[in-house]
């Protein structure tokens, strides 16, 4: 299926409520209707030590993220929440 939000529309500080859809030790990768996930860091899921995402977010939930960045020539969207 087609994208819902095309690579142009997404901007720098832009709030999304996206799904969890992998959870890796470094991040969760969080859908937000482009055409690739976005990253969601560990550093960027708590003022305090986040050991692994799991403690934050789980894979299949909803949640309001950020975007941080934003690298359109690599297709990479940096997230926060």
């Amino acid at each position: 299926r087609p994208p819902e939000v095309d690579w142009d529309e997404i901007e720098e500080g832009e709030v999304y409520v996206g799904r969890v859809v992998r959870l890796e030790r470094y991040g969760a990768f969080v859908d937000i209707g482009a055409e690739r996930p976005g990253l969601l860091h560990v550093r960027e899921m708590g003022k305090g030590y986040v050991r692994h995402p799991s403690e934050v977010v789980k894979e299949g939930e909803e949640i309001e993220v950020k975007v941080q960045k934003i690298n359109r020539r690599k297709r990479q969207i940096d997230l926060t929440l």
